[in-house]
């Protein structure tokens, strides 16, 4: 039972995700690859969180973040400086993850909530902080 609660909320967090991206793409004929092209980043920090062989959890509680952080890009394009800054943020995001994968690693008894947890935070604290310095820098 805990391991299909598990699945499921990693379950709704890639929906949500994809759901946000396909939502937030224009329609026309270049739907497909517009939405290949606002996934990439989201693709690139969940390989990122598979390389390291991170919990189920972990990769929940990171796509939670990083779809919210793209439904606030949608909403905000100014505030994350456009396509740019949203393609630069996947370092902070990735950042995010390595840290939250090491920690899941170093427990000796892994448990779910704390996984979820932590790639929630850690990967939006990284967006977050990859952010600052972008409005910072320029």
């Amino acid at each position: 039972m805990r391991r299909a609660l598990e699945v499921g909320f990693v379950g709704f967090a890639l929906t949500y995700m994809f759901f946000v991206d396909a939502y937030g793409t224009p329609s026309g004929a270049n739907f497909w690859p517009n939405l290949a092209h606002w996934s990439m980043p989201q693709v690139l920090a969940l390989g990122t969180a598979l390389l390291f062989k991170s919990p189920i959890e972990l990769l929940g509680g990171m796509a939670l973040a990083y779809a919210t952080f793209t439904a606030f890009a949608y909403v905000w394009s100014a505030f994350t400086l456009g396509w740019l800054g949203y393609l630069i943020c996947v370092f902070g995001a990735c950042t995010g993850v390595v840290i939250a994968a090491f920690r899941s690693l170093m427990r000796v008894e892994p448990r779910a909530g704390i996984a979820a947890i932590e790639g929630f935070c850690f990967v939006g604290s990284g967006i977050a902080i990859n952010v600052l310095v972008l409005h910072l820098v320029l």
